[in-house]
């Protein structure tokens, strides 16, 4: 019982604190707006990443990626772990559709 008071007692203490940066009563902590655009501007840094990396790694692969739909289905199957299909979808010329579309035909002989 003196555990979960204790982790209570924390987390209200995290919440007053929290309370008293959004009234500007410590200067050197962030605000939870400033925490907030914090995360949001990593995410987005995080996917200018991502759309920046994406044509430089298909092209070291493949060429000239963008005349061959089979090789931009493939590296977009190669890596669907590291990268979101839509956004290779941007960057590629492949749409999502195409995509899903070419990616569950057989191999053309």
């Amino acid at each position: 019982m003196a555990q979960d008071f204790e982790r209570r007692a924390a987390a209200i203490h995290g919440w007053v604190k929290q309370v008293e940066i959004d009234n500007g009563d410590h200067q050197n902590d962030l605000s939870s707006d400033e925490r907030e655009e914090l995360r949001h501007l990593r995410r987005e840094v995080k996917q200018l990443h991502q759309k920046r990396d994406i044509p430089s790694k298909a092209a070291a692969l493949f060429g000239t990626i963008r005349r061959d739909i089979a090789k931009a289905v493939n590296f977009k199957a190669a890596n669907q772990a590291d990268y979101s299909i839509q956004m290779m979808s941007g960057n590629l010329g492949v749409s999502r559709s195409g995509f899903y579309a070419h990616h569950g035909r057989p191999p053309n002989d």
